[in-house]
């Protein structure tokens, strides 16, 4: 008895799959020369040949016993056939998958440790027949699967119409990461949902094995990547909750899932009555069943009795549960090189006359691409999404590589921004002097204000006016003008916004403009070559642009949803896709082209941009550049900025000095926060009005400045001073500088740097001391109002001026000095006296003013003061949030509005120096 037995299991069991792995021959030979062996035991007599033959069945049992222990090691290794005994752990390998698991053991006398495998993921699904309500063997069958397949590789479904708590064990899984444990459905349109999402899941899967015989596992095998998940579906209490179509859908999945890798753990519950329309026996066909009975039986080896395993205890469940999602956290996504993605070396850079095509990653063996100005899809523009760390920056740096690797900067120029302090974009733009700038980008910001970024929009908006005109007398778009003008130069304009949601920030002017330059841009634009890319971490709280969904986010119908939370799915796909939630890994993500309809969600594996791809990139294109190439315009936000930054504007204006002897001055207080980049400042020429005032506090921490220190208020007055010393070549200016700092701020903030500059660029600098400050002003109002002709331009620097206090007090003429200072800014620019000073308070500064119309200053920096105090000094009008490394610059006379701007930092001894190195005679 025993050696038939063991030969039915050994040829049943090892059926299931041993076959195709090489073992089942051995264990066939086995089992045939047992039977052998009974049959001449049988026909012999005497019982010497009885005992012979009985020696032989038992060593043919024995090679059987050993070739199914072989099968078992080869087919459920580790803990997927293991007995329970402690707490299980996940298997290491990320490729596993539990095709095999233990259910019990085999009733086979004299062999009670022969296990039932049975077949399960990317083979086959389980039904476990019952008269009760007993979950324990399905928790069983679930856990071994779970911790036979690769941590983070397998995901459970679940529906439980009696409220049992189907997967309550598998509770810190959910704690742990989320993903791994899907909510579990409990009505009819729970069931009817999840069917719906598990059969497009097996759609998009067939797409990607397109038609060929591989399951899942052998997609994964061929791409050497871990791709897509495994999906293990409880059901609770079959037929409950079914009505005929998802009866229908049941059945549909049951046959074409596995394949798939949706493999199902159906729990019927017999007791329970079929609801009308449900046929249970044509629901459940061609399904492995274990019957719960006396015996146990299962439905592959019906002459065999099956002995269950006891239930696991619910603290190992917990423990295992918690092993698998940790290991799932540690798990390396897959990674996917950027450089197999590009063009061979040396391939001839491609024409974006047509269109722009972008190879971004794989799904499956597939190499997906964005394409841009595709006028038969209609698709133009990129809307981005993605939690922190889960791969957008990534994304970024891959579109921008791959791009520039196959078209040329006469093809695509790129507008860059970013407008959080990342660093997605700073290899991007190298110094001019280095060699691996990228030709193709045209505009590059880091912690990109929002005025610039609405600069930056506003300039492309005049470029789309000025395209329109060329292209109108050809046709309506940018494809038709250059097949007739095949020799135009006219690239197409890619813009990249990161974080572009903190355009709308604000309820304000800025905010209204971005949006409705977007909206043209992306509306108009796409027909003159015009492509938008936005990407931020969150979406759902734009109310700016939700009010105008239609409007914008219509216009985006390509989607990059990388992994979410299932709102922030919803909101940047469709509202009734999820599916950016129940992504695995980082860098991973969904790519849609319909508008985020989730039947065209495609789960894509993004390139990794590992740096030495980039890099060699970037090299290729700086060397291929056309001649002439002119390096990106640089916006960084968080970084000083020094006159360094404006040497052209320095020399321009130093040329119209010579030119114009008796024009004006500009003193240079900073870099606008606009589009073209721009020094700004102030005008100082023999006009009323024309000093500047600096009010407000001027340090913020900074890495500027010998203790992390910077005061800006001090750095643009230097700048100021710098930039006219050098627009008076023939020397015809002075500077007189009233020292009302406190002890050592000099040192600190730059200004014996002034001094030493000053001096080798022969306008020595002269240092009034606090207690002269009153005499020196009498002798300055003296020679403003001497007959004598002045010849001289005077400049006087007054830092911290509210110091001196009020300087209301008498002298014996019963004249304050507070009256002189009246007499010099009234009087003083008809003599080219001008001054440049600074209050912190502002209130002191209208104090020394006064009401007299007549004493004005034209030139206002506001750098830490208050909403009040700007609308105070410049205008109602005005809206100003004092920001760190930021000022407010405004010109009565020269500037329509106040410009934000990015005020010079304090001179260091190097910038002194360069500054000096510079032949400014050179244009």
């Amino acid at each position: 008895m025993p050696v038939p037995l063991l030969a039915a299991a050994v040829g049943r069991v090892m059926d299931s799959g041993a076959r195709a792995l090489g073992v089942l021959a051995a264990a066939d030979d086995a089992a045939q020369a047992a039977v052998i062996a009974r049959q001449e035991a049988a026909e012999r007599e005497g019982r010497w040949s009885r005992l012979q033959g009985a020696e032989r069945a038992l060593a043919a049992a024995t090679q059987a016993h050993a070739a199914l222990t072989q099968a078992v090691t080869v087919l459920a290794p580790g803990e997927a056939a293991a007995p329970w005994g402690r707490p299980p752990r996940p298997v290491a390998d990320p490729f596993a998958a539990a095709s095999y698991v233990r259910a019990g053991g085999l009733e086979v006398p004299d062999h009670p440790d022969i296990p039932l495998l049975v077949p399960l993921l990317d083979r086959a699904n389980l039904v476990l027949e019952a008269d009760d309500a007993d979950l324990g063997p399905l928790h069983s069958v679930a856990l071994r699967a779970l911790v036979g397949t690769g941590a983070g590789q397998l995901v459970l479904h679940g529906f439980d119409p009696q409220l049992r708590g189907l997967f309550a064990p598998f509770a810190p899984l959910r704690r742990a990461d989320a993903g791994l444990l899907r909510e579990i459905g409990t009505t009819p349109g729970d069931l009817d949902s999840m069917l719906k999402r598990l059969t497009a899941e097996v759609q998009r899967i067939n797409e990607l094995r397109r038609g060929s015989p591989v399951t899942l596992s052998g997609l994964r095998a061929g791409t050497g990547q871990p791709i897509e998940s495994f999906r293990l579906v409880a059901i609770a209490d079959f037929p409950a909750g079914f009505d005929a179509a998802t009866a229908a859908a049941l059945a549909a999945l049951l046959r074409a899932g596995p394949a798939c890798g949706v493999s199902f753990l159906v729990h019927h519950n017999r007791v329970i009555q079929p609801p009308h329309g449900v046929d249970v026996k044509h629901a459940l066909a061609g399904v492995d069943v274990l019957s719960m009975g006396v015996p146990v039986r299962w439905s592959r080896l019906p002459d065999v009795g099956v002995l269950l395993d006891p239930p696991i205890a619910s603290r190992l469940v917990a423990e295992a549960a918690e092993a698998v999602a940790q290991a799932s956290e540690a798990m390396a996504p897959p990674q996917l090189p950027l450089a197999d993605l590009l063009d061979p070396a040396g391939a001839p850079p491609r024409s974006s006359a047509e269109g722009i095509c972008v190879p971004i990653g794989r799904s499956g063996q597939q190499i997906v691409e964005i394409v841009l100005g595709d006028e038969r899809g209609q698709r133009h523009n990129v809307l981005v999404t993605g939690a922190v760390g889960q791969g957008k920056s990534n994304f970024l740096k891959v579109f921008v590589h791959a791009l520039s690797a196959r078209y040329g900067p006469e093809e695509v120029r790129l507008y860059l921004l970013d407008l959080k302090e990342g660093v997605t974009f700073h290899a991007l733009a190298s110094t001019p002097q280095s060699r691996d700038w990228l030709p193709q980008a045209a505009v590059i910001g880091f912690e990109t204000d929002r005025e610039f970024a609405v600069a930056v929009l506003d300039g492309l908006a005049g470029e789309f006016r000025r395209r329109a005109a060329i292209i109108k007398p050809y046709g309506d778009k940018l494809s038709v003008y250059r097949a007739q003008v095949p020799d135009a130069v006219m690239p197409r304009l890619v813009v990249v916004i990161d974080e572009f949601q903190i355009l709308f920030t604000e309820d304000d002017e800025i905010s209204t403009r971005a949006a409705g330059l977007l909206e043209r841009l992306a509306r108009q634009g796409r027909a003159y070559g015009i492509h938008l890319l936005l990407a931020s971490q969150t979406i759902s709280g734009i109310t700016t642009l939700l009010a105008k969904q239609d409007g914008i986010y219509a216009q985006f119908p390509i989607r990059v949803a990388f992994k979410n939370s299932a709102g922030e799915s919803r909101a940047v796909l469709d509202q009734h896709n999820p599916d950016a939630a129940e992504l695995r890994y980082r860098g991973e993500a969904i790519v849609n082209l319909e508008s985020g309809r989730q039947d065209a969600n495609q789960r894509v594996t993004i390139a990794a941009a590992d740096s030495v791809t980039l890099d060699v990139v970037r090299r290729r294109c700086w060397l291929a550049r056309p001649p002439g190439s002119a390096p990106p315009e640089v916006f960084e936000g968080g970084r000083p900025v020094t006159l360094g930054h404006a040497i052209d504007r320095l020399r321009d204006l130093r040329a119209a000095a010579r030119t114009h002897p008796l024009a004006g001055r500009v003193g240079l207080i900073g870099l606008a926060v606009a589009h073209p980049l721009r020094a700004e400042g102030v005008v100082f020429a023999a006009e009323p009005g024309r000093h500047l005032a600096i009010l407000g506090a001027g340090s913020r921490r900074s890495p500027a400045g010998p203790d992390g220190e910077a005061n800006l208020a001090l750095g643009a007055m230097q700048a100021v001073a710098v930039s006219l010393a050098l627009q008076h070549p023939a020397g015809d200016a002075k500077f007189t500088l009233f020292d009302l700092g406190r002890a050592g701020e000099a040192t600190e903030s730059g200004l014996d740097h002034l001094g030493w500059l000053l001096e080798r660029l022969g306008l020595p600098l002269r240092l009034v001391p606090q207690a002269d400050l009153g005499s020196e002003l009498r002798r300055i109002a003296v020679e403003i109002t001497s007959v004598a002709a002045q010849h001289d331009t005077h400049y006087i620097l007054a830092p911290a001026l509210d110091r001196a206090g009020t300087l209301s007090a008498l002298d014996g003429d019963m004249v304050s000095d507070l009256d002189v200072l009246r007499s010099i800014l009234r009087d003083g620019p008809a003599r080219r006296t001008h001054l440049i000073g600074w209050w912190t308070s502002v209130g002191m500064y209208r104090n020394h003013l006064g009401f007299d119309a007549s004493v004005e200053i034209d030139g206002v920096l506001a750098l830490r003061i208050s909403q009040r105090d700007v609308v105070d000094v410049m205008g109602h009008t005005v809206a100003w949030q004092p920001r760190d490394n930021r000022g407010l610059l405004y010109d009565r006379q020269e500037f329509p509005a106040p410009v934000t701007v990015v005020p010079m930092a304090p001179l260091t001894r190097a910038d002194a120096n360069a500054l000096l190195r510079v032949d400014w005679e050179e244009r």
